[in-house]
């Protein structure tokens, strides 16, 4: 249960690792921060903009509240690779494995294959 949540969307003051990709968020930049207490355990996130949507589409899809990180990494490449144009013959993403899943969590090179709609624009709501 939550006992209690806050959030911002300072600047950065220093280098942060986002909770969700684990890449840095740069000294300077907004992000999302969260705090609060769950289940008697105080909790802090911080995550790029673009990561916070993508979470926030894994749980309105879910349609739950509560998840795990590599839970969400599961969702994109159930829900989004198989239509992509670097999915190969063999079932597997083209794209060099360092280049795959830019962030560990999603591809910000996905294409679907039939539509042209891109990782950005799913990011935008399109």
């Amino acid at each position: 249960m939550l006992d209690f949540y806050n959030e911002s969307r300072p600047v950065a003051r220093k280098d942060h690792c986002c909770e969700l990709c684990r890449s840095v968020i740069p000294k300077g930049t907004k992000y999302k921060y969260e705090a609060g207490k769950y289940d008697g355990d105080f909790f802090e996130r911080r995550y790029h903009f673009d990561c916070e949507k993508i979470r926030d589409m894994f749980i309105q899809d879910s349609d739950d509240e509560e998840f795990r990180y590599d839970w969400i990494t599961d969702w994109w490449i159930d829900n989004y690779c198989e239509c992509c144009v670097h999915y190969g013959e063999n079932r597997d993403c083209d794209l060099p494995r360092e280049k795959e899943m830019t962030r560990t969590c999603y591809c910000m090179n996905w294409k679907c294959d039939t539509t042209g709609a891109t990782t950005a624009d799913l990011l935008k709501g399109k």
